[in-house]
């Protein structure tokens, strides 16, 4: 899945802004007024979570990970993915099998735009959107079927077996969003298109997420977090960036974008926890990396980090040692933790700096 944040937009936070009118009732983070913060130290990551579990992943010579995007876990495994294979994680033993099968024939990919896990019939779904269509591989990896649908840019799998897909933006449909049920027929379709979506010069795709249970997503071009059910779209959440919201002129074209988009917050994006957002964003040419209470539209946490240097994220201790961390998948109360061997080698003799990564998984407290 390619993660240029100009132009591929996947992540449930999105770059461009309009006016989204907030109720008195409704969830909401006051980012734009909060900027006069500039840190919030002080919290750390054990002060909300503990450490469940700690998994070293196997690292044999023909299986060397990079860096990987957190697919989702079932019952004995962890899943995550590239840009061409899909790995299975025993959550126990560490040990590591991979599925590749880069092509263009029955069970082949040409590339992973998207993957999801379906708990409920034991699948691993790649979506290969060059080749438009879902195929299907059991815990096993081996091929089961395939869907064949050019109308898909995201989807994922809804808490009662729905599909929610976030429509193919080259085809220029009147909605963002629609439910189909697992025969791929049409329930309803949500959320109309507004003039700045319609004519914008930059390819986005509306991303899908799962938090506490729920299905989520968040259009570009608005500000508002949607929660997605077999029924209906509802409001939950609002990202309120008052006037350093971003103009929808600006985001026409590349050159304006890099040119005046320092003076905005951009490439927002983060994770639900139970009433905790973990939120990351940029601004001034700065890498924002907050903590806040939904309920109460607190900040509890924020760290500032100018250009490539400095220190991301929050601090967790492990052992006997401080390291700096941030979300890479949720799940309900849990928070997993792909890091660096390099960072760990030295608290966990087991393991090299050359190793494969270590998966740390946190429990809510």
């Amino acid at each position: 899945m390619k993660r240029n944040f100009w132009l591929l937009v996947i992540a449930f936070f999105l770059n461009v802004s309009c006016e989204t009118p907030v109720k008195d009732d409704q969830q909401k983070i006051s980012l734009g007024s909060s900027l006069n913060v500039p840190e919030k130290l002080g919290l750390s990551l054990n002060d909300l979570f503990e450490v469940r579990n700690v998994v070293p992943i196997e690292t044999p010579d023909s299986i060397p990970l990079g860096h990987v995007f957190f697919t989702g876990i079932t019952d004995d495994y962890f899943i995550v993915h590239d840009n061409y294979s899909v790995y299975r994680i025993d959550k126990t033993s560490g040990k590591i099998g991979r599925l590749n099968r880069v092509g263009r024939g029955p069970g082949e990919y040409n590339e992973i735009h998207h993957a999801i896990i379906d708990n409920s019939n034991q699948y691993i779904c790649v979506f290969d959107f060059q080749n438009k269509r879902i195929n299907r591989y059991d815990f096993d990896f081996n091929f089961k079927d395939y869907t064949g649908n050019d109308s898909i840019g995201m989807w994922d799998i809804l808490e009662n077996g729905d599909y929610i897909v976030s429509y193919n933006p080259f085809l220029g449909t009147e909605y963002i969003m629609g439910v189909y049920d697992d025969e791929w027929n049409l329930r309803y379709n949500a959320i109309h298109k507004n003039n700045d979506q319609r004519n914008n010069s930059l390819v986005q795709f509306d991303g899908i997420s799962r938090f506490n249970g729920k299905t989520y997503l968040r259009p570009t071009g608005n500000d508002t977090l949607y929660q997605i059910t077999a029924d209906q779209s509802l409001p939950a959440l609002v990202i309120d960036k008052g006037k350093y919201k971003m103009p929808a002129e600006l985001f026409s074209s590349v050159a304006a974008l890099n040119k005046d988009g320092y003076k905005y917050i951009t490439q927002d994006y983060g994770f639900l926890v139970s009433k905790y957002c973990f939120l990351k964003f940029y601004y001034n040419n700065k890498m924002y990396f907050d903590i806040w209470d939904i309920q109460s539209d607190k900040l509890l946490y924020r760290r500032v980090v100018s250009g490539y240097g400095g220190t991301f994220g929050i601090p967790l201790k492990f052992d006997r040692v401080n390291i700096k961390v941030w979300p890479s998948y949720v799940d309900g109360n849990h928070m997993y933790l792909v890091i660096s061997a390099d960072i760990l080698s030295d608290v966990m003799p087991s393991i090299s700096e050359y190793d494969n990564p270590v998966i740390i998984e946190l429990e809510l407290k």
